[in-house]
């Protein structure tokens, strides 16, 4: 006789839009292939993706996999509101991880988390874009690496500065390269002369 089947670790990931760069289809890609036989997937994206190339087709395919999408439509910066269907959400159904994608996402996982609960949060830096804005750093410092379990750095560049110059917990700065398809065999010296 067999005991009831254990729940699934239930991953949510953060984002502001889905099919625009790299950090989306990374965050798309994680969502997509995270084995669904191991995972509960979500994702919630923050802004509204209606002019946005390629959002339909990337939200589609996001369905398609199995992966619950939540959308936010936050309009702009200062509205907020939306973040408390968001924290509803975190608080009503059981979410084991918040995978967070960029610097808004980031703040937002790190602050919504902990106010519902979320056992980890993970706040991922793609290609780290700090221009010496001081609330950038100030959110970066205080929020994101004081709030966060995790810290991703797509680069060893990245992680040096965001320990360096924000002052992030370098035990906590991880560096994972974000994966690319390989393109397979071809001819380098061919492609170096047509660039």
């Amino acid at each position: 006789m067999s005991g009831p089947t254990p729940r699934k670790p239930h991953v949510l990931t953060l984002t502001d839009v889905v099919g625009r760069g790299g950090a989306e289809a990374v965050a798309e890609e994680l969502c997509l292939y995270a084995d669904p036989d191991r995972f509960e997937r979500s994702l919630c994206v923050t802004r509204p993706t209606a002019h946005v190339a390629g959002a339909d087709a990337s939200l589609a395919r996001l369905r398609d996999a199995g992966v619950e999408v939540v959308r936010l439509e936050r309009r702009g910066r200062l509205d907020m509101r939306p973040f408390g269907h968001l924290l509803s959400q975190l608080r009503s159904r059981p979410v084991d991880i918040v995978h967070a994608h960029k610097f808004g996402s980031n703040v937002w996982a790190s602050l919504l988390g902990q106010v519902a609960g979320v056992p980890v949060v993970v706040a991922h830096e793609h290609t780290w874009s700090f221009e010496g804005q001081p609330l950038r750093r100030l959110a970066d410092r205080h929020v994101v690496a004081r709030l966060s379990d995790a810290l991703i750095a797509v680069s060893e560049a990245d992680r040096r500065r965001m320990v360096a110059e924000v002052g992030m917990p370098e035990d906590r700065v991880v560096l994972i390269h974000n994966g690319v398809d390989g393109a397979g065999d071809g001819d380098g010296q061919r492609v170096r002369r047509e660039l």
